[in-house]
């Protein structure tokens, strides 16, 4: 709701269906795209984990074939560093949006006590 007051503060009634539906559309992109990047994040960081912990095993000499399975400690490992990796860049990006919202959106108490036909 506070989205709401905020996009449709100072809109004249003529325009408020479409200032209604920003919030809505920008929600749901937003929320599609930022899935996205942050599943690209993460299983980026979980397959670069997983080759470099292989890489190091191979080095030290223990024996990795590509046909044999993974050891399950390498992928526990590579999915916790993949998806901590991408729970950090969401909280960026929360921290971004939080000072976008501070610095961009100028709305008084008094816009959204009133509407603009009103006498109170």
């Amino acid at each position: 709701m506070p989205l709401t007051l905020v996009a449709l503060a100072k809109v004249d009634d003529r325009d408020a269906g479409l200032a209604s539906s920003l919030p809505n559309v920008a929600q749901q992109a937003g929320g599609a795209l930022g899935l996205a990047v942050l599943g690209t994040v993460a299983w980026t960081a979980v397959a670069a984990s997983i080759h470099s912990q292989i890489t190091a095993a191979r080095k030290r000499g223990y024996p990795l074939h590509a046909a044999r399975k993974v050891p399950a400690s390498i992928t526990d490992h590579a999915l916790a560093a993949g998806f901590s990796r991408a729970f950090e860049v969401s909280a960026v990006v929360a921290l971004i949006g939080l000072f976008i919202t501070i610095i961009v959106i100028r709305v008084m108490p008094e816009d959204l006590a009133a509407s603009p036909g009103s006498t109170s």
